[in-house]
């Protein structure tokens, strides 16, 4: 509910999240979290350019 009050698809939001953080392979700082959140200005940038249509091509 928290993605979807930030504009963002809940489905997007937990697949970046789950295959993101499994290459950290560490334990998180706070800071590292926070940029994980839905409200994060991280977060809405890396789900709008993984989202973005792909140009069209002339063939």
């Amino acid at each position: 509910e928290t993605a979807k009050a930030n504009g963002i698809e809940p489905y997007t939001y937990l697949n970046l999240i789950l295959t993101d953080m499994q290459y950290m392979g560490r334990p998180f700082s706070n800071e590292e979290l926070e940029s994980f959140m839905p409200w994060s200005k991280e977060i809405k940038e890396s789900i709008a350019t993984r989202t973005k249509p792909a140009p069209l091509t002339e063939e």
